[in-house]
């Protein structure tokens, strides 16, 4: 399963609504952020699974 970056949905968001363009979230989408590989891993750490 690929990584889960923790900023997608908002990134997404924010170029749907036009505050940003794709090339402004994919190279945001390119920062290294210290969370769990997995969305599952997210979601243990969140204590919803």
């Amino acid at each position: 399963m690929p990584g889960f970056h923790p900023d997608t949905t908002r990134l997404a968001r924010e170029v749907a609504v036009g505050f940003i363009t794709k090339e402004q979230a994919n190279k945001a989408l390119e920062k290294k952020h210290n969370f769990p590989p997995s969305v599952r891993g997210v979601l243990k750490k969140a204590k919803i699974l």
